[in-house]
């Protein structure tokens, strides 16, 4: 969303923010939990301060 910063959800019903340059996991407010199944969408609010996750569990969270 800021370029320095990347988001995912996966498999394994988690949501996880990344450091574009290095790569490695930020841990600071994350991972998210609480999908039951893989997550198959991520969106952000226009103000980036609230994140939408979707999930084959049928459910939406917000974060």
């Amino acid at each position: 969303p800021d370029g320095q910063r990347m988001i995912s959800g996966s498999w394994d019903e988690i949501t996880r923010q990344w450091d574009v340059k290095t790569g490695k996991e930020i841990t600071v407010g994350t991972p998210f939990k609480g999908h039951t199944s893989f997550i198959t969408g991520l969106t952000l609010s226009f103000n980036q301060t609230l994140l939408a996750s979707a999930s084959w569990d049928n459910t939406i969270k917000l974060w």
